[in-house]
């Protein structure tokens, strides 16, 4: 794999440009949509970050949906942003 590109900034001009909030969200889905070019990725909307733990060389993710289910995944590696 090659190393991922920079994603350019689309809500502004100028780095003084206040974007609304409305910008900065469509800027996050078309950086959502760069990135899903380079790594999967899985979109687990409606669940709210409980936990995590590294096992067995994985990282466990346990998070609670608003309706009660609680989500077990297990991944290579996690980013938090």
């Amino acid at each position: 794999m090659t190393k991922s590109p920079n994603i350019k900034c689309t809500v502004g001009e100028t780095r003084s440009y206040l974007a609304t909030k409305g910008g900065v969200l469509d800027h996050f889905a078309y950086c959502l949509e760069v990135i899903k070019q380079w790594v999967r990725v899985d979109e687990l909307f409606g669940r709210e970050f409980q936990s995590d733990r590294e096992l067995d060389g994985k990282v466990q993710i346990i998070g609670q949906s608003v309706d009660g289910p609680q989500l077990v995944v297990e991944a290579k590696r996690l980013t938090k942003a």
